[in-house]
C-alpha cells in the first residue's frame, strides 16, 4: 500500500484511525529509510464511548476525566491529532479539545449524522471528518467564524459509488490496474457488477439522491469560504488512486480543477498546521512534485496520468 500511494502521486497522508503501534512503526520505518512510503500523520485510535463502533481501532472514553490521560498517551506515542468518534457527547469532546490544546493536539470529529451540528461546531474542534449531510446559513456562519474545516471524503462508498456513478469502466484504468492486486480487482468487479444489477443492494449502500445532496452541501460550504480538505475514507481497495477520484468529485461538486488540487495540497498542509513546510511549490518547502501528462488545471482527470514522482 505504501508503494501504491507513492506510485499514485500521494506523498503525504493523514491516517484518521488505526492500530497505534502499527501506524507508529510504519512511520518510524519510513523516517529511518528502512521502507519507502509517504510522510504519515496519524491520530492513532478512534476515541469513542463505551461499546465503540470499531473496537479493533478504538479507545473507549466513558468519562470526561479520562481526557487528559488519553491526550497524553497519544502525544507520547507520536500522534498529530485526536479523532473523536460518533458516540462521544459534547462534554466529552470539549474535554478532549481542552486536553489536546495543552499538548498541541487538535481534535477532528466524526459525529456521523451529526457532522456539522452546532453543538459540535462550538466545541473547539479543528475539522469534521466528512462533508455534513445538513448545513444551514447559521451553522455555516459559526463554522467560518471558528475556522472549522471540512475533510470532504466524497469518495466514501468505494466500488459501489463508483459503479453507480460511472459504470465499471474505471476498473480498466491503468492507475487502478497498477496499484491494485489482481485478487482485489476480481473482488471489485464482482461488487461493481452486483451494484449495477441489484438495485436493492445499491440502495442499501449508496443513494444518488444522497450523493447529490452532499455535493450541493460541499459547494455551499466552499462558497462560504470554509476551508475544505480532500480526503477519501479509503475502503482498502484503490490505494492512492481513490484520491484522484476524490478530486474528480470535488470538481463535479462545482470547484475548479485548481481549487480541487489546492484542497489536496495547500489546504491539507494548513489543516496539519505545516503549511510553512509543504503544500505549495515555494522556496524552502519540501519539494514533493509529480509530473503528469496533460493539463489537470483544465481537466482534473489528467492528475492520473503520472509520469514521475
Amino acid at each position: 500500500r505504501l508503494n501504491a500511494l507513492l506510485y499514485a502521486g500521494v506523498t503525504t497522508v493523514l491516517d484518521t484511525g488505526a492500530i497505534l503501534p502499527f501506524v507508529q512503526q510504519m512511520r518510524q520505518g519510513i523516517e529511518a529509510g528502512k521502507i519507502e512510503g509517504p510522510y504519515i500523520y496519524y491520530v492513532g485510535p478512534l476515541i469513542d464511548s463505551a461499546d465503540p463502533r470499531w473496537p479493533e481501532v478504538s479507545l473507549s472514553m466513558v468519562s470526561e476525566s479520562q481526557a487528559q490521560g488519553i491526550a497524553q498517551y497519544l502525544k507520547d506515542n507520536g500522534a498529530d491529532a485526536i479523532k473523536a468518534y460518533a458516540k462521544l457527547n459534547r462534554s466529552q469532546i470539549v474535554a478532549l479539545v481542552q486536553a489536546g490544546k495543552k499538548l498541541g493536539l487538535p481534535v477532528i470529529v466524526d459525529a456521523w449524522f451529526q457532522n456539522g451540528a452546532e453543538h459540535h461546531i462550538t466545541t473547539g474542534l479543528l475539522a469534521f471528518a466528512h462533508t455534513p449531510r445538513r448545513v444551514t446559513d447559521e451553522t455555516l456562519k459559526i463554522m467560518k467564524a471558528r475556522d472549522v474545516q471540512i475533510i470532504t471524503t466524497r469518495a466514501v462508498g468505494g466500488v459501489i459509488k463508483r459503479a453507480l456513478l460511472s459504470g465499471a469502466s474505471f476498473l480498466d484504468s491503468e492507475l487502478v490496474k497498477k496499484t491494485t492486486p489482481s485478487w482485489m480487482l476480481d473482488r471489485a468487479r464482482k461488487e461493481a457488477s452486483r451494484a449495477l444489477s441489484d438495485k436493492q443492494y445499491a440502495n442499501d449502500n449508496f443513494s444518488k439522491d444522497y450523493h447529490n445532496k452532499l455535493q450541493s452541501n460541499l459547494k455551499r460550504i466552499f462558497d462560504t469560504g470554509i476551508p475544505v480538505v480532500a480526503g477519501t475514507d479509503n475502503d482498502g481497495l484503490f490505494i492512492g488512486e481513490d484520491l484522484h477520484f476524490e478530486l474528480e468529485l470535488l470538481v463535479d461538486a462545482g470547484l475548479t480543477p485548481l481549487e480541487a488540487i489546492s484542497a489536496a495540497t495547500k489546504n491539507a498542509a494548513r489543516l496539519m498546521k505545516d503549511d510553512d513546510k509543504w503544500g505549495t511549490l515555494e522556496a524552502g518547502k519540501r519539494a514533493d512534485i509529480i509530473i503528469v501528462d496533460g493539463r489537470p488545471d483544465k481537466n482534473i482527470s489528467d492528475t492520473r496520468n503520472i509520469k514521475l514522482v
